[in-house]
Formats: C-alpha cells, sequence, structure tokens
C-alpha cells in the first residue's frame, strides 16, 4: 500500500543577488517524487494598477522575476525540475468566476504546479538551489513543497 505526503522547505530570502544551496531530506521508504509546488510570501510590492485612462480590467503589467529554482536528486542523472519564479502582475485577467465587486489579492493564486512521476528509490535527499533576482531589498519566503509517495514500512 502507497501513501501519498507533502514534504515542505522553507528558503529566507534577505539580500538581492542571494544564491541558497540546501538539501531535503527523504523519507527512508521513499518510493518516487510525483510533484513539485512552490510558492512566495509575503510580498511588499505593489498592490494595485496604478491609475490610467484604461478600463483597468484590459491593463496589462509586466510580470515580475523572483528567481530561479534547481532541483536534483542524487542517482537521477540530472536535474528534475528547473523554474524561473515569477509573480504574476495580471491575475485580475484570470477571474471569470465569482463575485461581481471581488479583486484577487496578491499571492490569492499565484503558485506554480507540476506534476510527474520520478522513482527514486533509496534517495536520502534532494539537492537544490534558489538565485535570488530581484532588484529590491524585499524580504520574502520561498516555500517548495514536494509531494512524495512512499512505501508500507
Amino acid at each position: 500500500m502507497q501513501q501519498q505526503e507533502v514534504i515542505a522547505y522553507t528558503i529566507p530570502v534577505t539580500r538581492q543577488g542571494q544564491k541558497a544551496y540546501f538539501q531535503i531530506r527523504m523519507p527512508h521508504n521513499l518510493r518516487r517524487i510525483i510533484g513539485v509546488e512552490w510558492g512566495m510570501l509575503p510580498d511588499q510590492g505593489e498592490r494595485g494598477l496604478p491609475p490610467s485612462p484604461i478600463d483597468p480590467h484590459f491593463q496589462f503589467q509586466p510580470n515580475e522575476l523572483f528567481g530561479k529554482l534547481v532541483l536534483q536528486a542524487p542517482g537521477c542523472g540530472g536535474i528534475f525540475y528547473q523554474d524561473d519564479l515569477v509573480k504574476d502582475k495580471n491575475i485580475h485577467l484570470d477571474e471569470n468566476i465569482g463575485f461581481r465587486n471581488w479583486t484577487p489579492a496578491l499571492w490569492t493564486h499565484n503558485r506554480k504546479k507540476a506534476e510527474w512521476e520520478l522513482s527514486l528509490p533509496h534517495t536520502d535527499f534532494v539537492e537544490g538551489y534558489f538565485w535570488n533576482q530581484r532588484t529590491d531589498d524585499d524580504a520574502y519566503f520561498v516555500h517548495i513543497y514536494l509531494w512524495i509517495e512512499k512505501t508500507a514500512a
């Protein structure tokens, strides 16, 4: 019988250009990794759309690059996950349901999910690397969630 669980890891980001190398310990009865999620909190940046004669429901803003995340595991044959961590500044364009006067808040939907199957028997840890690429000094946390499947122990 297999059992699913999530392993959470947090990276505190406190300065521009910060690079963090880390290891996430895996349980001894790991069968496979089945997915990755990430998110970032808090954000002290801009909270609303700037004043404009354009209807704000049709106004586009450039997304904000926070950094790069790379994950690999011994015995995997290389990197199994690599992505730019980007804040979607246009979440107001994705809301087609809900209350008419409801405005999505920062980070309401800003997380990335990836799902796949990666068999890693007898893997003790996952190695990771994060490179902060923001241009301001706002401190924030990067949260990484590894979805795993374990064998019955």
